[in-house]
């Protein structure tokens, strides 16, 4: 008898968890249209600025604050040094760490596993 009710927990605590993560990827959609265009814009600008179309994809892939990308690629076409793009970005991104912190309540029952990527993945408009 245990075992059944067990695994029935588990497969609503499955469940459950699936449909949060589907409920959050429709969320995300309007955010992603609306993001598109400011991709095409950084494309451009970056390329403009010097950047290879593999840099700029690259910049995509790793900084998600689209201030810091139009940031560093303005940086990149005046020819700054790397250590100051970096140090620029990040003083830009502090307002992150407070984003984090103001949703710390609610993520306290998690995982470190899951608060990591969930930090380094947080948006403005999230």
């Amino acid at each position: 008898m245990r075992t059944g009710q067990l695994q029935a927990e588990t497969m609503t605590d499955t469940f459950t968890r699936r449909s949060e993560f589907g409920n959050g990827i429709r969320d995300t959609i309007p955010m992603m249209i609306g993001a598109a265009p400011f991709g095409m814009i950084f494309g451009v600008l970056g390329i403009s600025s010097g950047l290879s179309p593999m840099a700029v994809m690259g910049f995509s892939l790793i900084i998600f604050a689209g201030s810091s990308q139009f940031i560093a690629a303005g940086l990149v076409a005046q020819g700054i040094s790397i250590s100051f793009i970096v140090l620029t970005t990040f003083i830009v991104n502090l307002r992150h760490a407070l984003y984090a912190a103001s949703l710390g309540s609610y993520m306290r029952n998690l995982s470190q596993k899951w608060m990591l990527p969930l930090a380094f993945w947080l948006t403005d408009a999230t």
